[in-house]
């Protein structure tokens, strides 16, 4: 993830993961990216 926004604001950001694309389930996160700040976030469910 990048948080590449031309205004300088944070980013409030979480992965989730989707057994149908219905139902949601929060997996990693939340991370805070600052403008130009660069993370991955990696699910442990496979």
């Amino acid at each position: 993830m990048v948080n590449a926004s031309t205004t300088i604001a944070p980013a409030t950001v979480k992965l989730q993961i989707s057994p149908d694309g219905t139902n949601w389930i929060d997996e990693a996160g939340p991370v805070t990216l600052n403008t130009g700040d660069v993370s991955a976030l990696v699910s442990t469910i496979f």
